[in-house]
C-alpha cells in the first residue's frame, strides 16, 4: 500500500508493520465507537425510562385527582336525598 505524505511529493511504501499498526488502530477506532453507541443506547434507554417515570407519576396525580372528583360527586349526590327530605319537613312543618 502506497501513502503519500502531505508535505512532500514522495511516495512511501508501508511496511507490514506499518500495515498491522494501521488495522489495529482502526480495530481500536472500531471498538471504541461500538462502545461509545452502546453507552448512548444506555444512556438513551435511561431517558426514557425517567420519561416513563415521570408519565406515570403524571397519570397517577390525575387518577387522585379523578378519584377525589368522583368521591365528592358520590357525596353530592347522597346530599341530595337528605336535602330533598329536609325540604320537604321543613315546608311541612310551617304548614302544620
Amino acid at each position: 500500500m502506497k501513502r503519500v505524505k502531505p508535505d512532500s511529493d514522495r511516495i512511501e511504501v508501508l511496511t507490514e508493520e506499518e500495515k498491522i499498526d494501521s488495522s489495529t488502530s482502526c480495530e481500536k477506532n472500531s471498538a471504541y465507537a461500538m462502545t461509545r453507541a452502546r453507552r448512548t443506547k444506555a444512556i438513551t434507554t435511561e431517558i426514557q425510562r425517567m420519561n416513563m417515570a415521570s408519565t406515570l407519576k403524571n397519570i397517577a396525580n390525575c387518577d387522585d385527582g379523578l378519584a377525589l372528583e368522583f368521591k365528592m360527586k358520590v357525596d353530592q349526590l347522597q346530599l341530595e336525598p337528605t336535602q330533598k327530605v329536609i325540604r320537604f319537613k321543613c315546608a311541612r312543618g310551617s304548614q302544620d
